[in-house]
């Protein structure tokens, strides 16, 4: 643009104003255009990814995120996901206390998620990705060397890693100690792994050969939970495996217990028993007289 050049009323500038002059117009300038590149850089950030980018193996998919860190218009700020939460039931008191919450679907490829486009509290897995960590090769591509094994446990979620068969797992992230232990062989489909956080509450999986909850990665829910207070939570399956098992209770050592009835992979009916009243039924299906949720499901643009 050309530049309009004026002398203050009174005469010309003298010298030692100029210079402060030139020096605030160059200040002013230099905030300009690290102001036009920030924008600049906004803007490309919110670019959609180049067409390679979207092509590439949904394997890819981010691990968990460890724990929440929400921002006041409820976002999660470590996975850019709304953290969405609603308890439907509950029954027992304080520290006992069984529930089931609704929240948003599970980062998992290809994970049949038992409220359509949201998950729950319950739905507890491990997954396994192939890695190569001296190449840094960290996209699952069947055939690498190394494990990257990622716990899906909401807030107590973890990823570690492995190099080799027979190394130990390394936590990868430092938002609070956990550990991960193997029983048997890491290459083996019978393999189960044990999940242990900070204050002392157990996640014991399934054999990761199961093939419960996803098609492309091996992947196992949990078989049982024991918190740090001693209460132990057992965890009942349809056996369907190929990313169709189905949980279909949660039992509680405080006298609790959850069901789950389905259509298909969604869950329709969900009640809560206080086992010292009756007993939990064998069908798991829910009795009468229970507190019950029950879920319809509808369609979005013709999705």
């Amino acid at each position: 643009m050309p530049r309009r050049s004026s002398s203050p009323p009174g005469g010309p500038v003298a010298p030692f104003e100029a210079a402060i002059r030139r020096k605030a117009m160059a200040t002013k300038t230099s905030g300009a255009r690290a102001a036009a590149l920030s924008c600049a850089l906004l803007a490309a950030a919110c670019l959609p990814a180049p067409a390679g980018a979207q092509g590439e193996p949904k394997a890819n998919v981010s691990p968990p995120a460890e724990a929440y860190a929400v921002s006041p218009g409820g976002v999660d700020m470590r996975s850019g996901r709304y953290a969405y939460s609603q308890t439907d039931l509950a029954i027992g008191g304080e520290g006992g206390a069984l529930a089931l919450t609704r929240t948003l679907s599970q980062p998992v490829l290809e994970h049949n998620n038992p409220f359509a486009n949201f998950s729950h509290n319950w739905d507890i897995l491990i997954s396994e990705k192939r890695i190569n960590v001296q190449q840094g090769i960290f996209r699952h591509t069947i055939g690498q060397p190394d494990y990257q094994l990622e716990v899906s446990f909401g807030g107590r979620s973890q990823t570690f890693r492995s190099e080799g068969p027979n190394a130990g797992f390394e936590q990868t992230a430092r938002s609070g100690f956990a550990s991960l232990t193997v029983a048997g062989s890491k290459a083996s489909s019978s393999a189960v792994y044990t999940f242990r956080t900070g204050d002392g509450t157990e996640a014991v999986f399934r054999p990761i050969g199961s093939g419960d909850c996803s098609v492309t990665l091996r992947c196992a829910y949990v078989a049982q939970v024991t918190e740090a207070d001693g209460t132990r939570l057992l965890f009942d399956y349809d056996n369907a495996g190929g990313n169709a098992t189905r949980l279909r209770a949660v039992t509680s050592s405080r006298g609790y217990a959850l069901l789950l009835e389905y259509s298909g992979g969604q869950v329709v009916k969900a009640c809560a028993l206080n086992l010292a009243l009756a007993p939990k039924p064998a069908s798991n299906v829910c009795p009468s007289g229970v507190p019950t949720a029950s879920y319809t499901y509808g369609t979005a643009g013709g999705q």
